[in-house]
C-alpha cells in the first residue's frame, strides 16, 4: 500500500516520462557517436546495449 502511494506520487510528477525521454536522447547521441567506428560485432554490441538500457522494463 505504501509502495503504491510512492509510485503514484512519482508518476504524478512526470518524472518517469521525463527520464524515459532523457534516456532515449542520450542513447540516440551514443548511437550517433558510434557512426564513425567501422562496423563490427563490438559496435553492434554497443548499439544493442543502448537499446537494452532504454527499452528495459521492470
Amino acid at each position: 500500500e505504501e509502495i503504491d502511494a510512492i509510485k503514484a506520487a512519482i508518476e504524478s510528477t512526470g518524472a518517469i516520462d521525463y527520464t524515459a525521454r532523457s534516456a532515449r536522447s542520450e542513447a540516440d547521441q551514443a548511437v550517433a557517436a558510434l557512426a564513425c567506428i567501422p562496423d563490427s560485432r563490438y559496435k553492434e554490441a554497443l548499439h544493442a546495449l543502448t537499446e537494452f538500457a532504454v527499452n528495459r522494463a521492470y
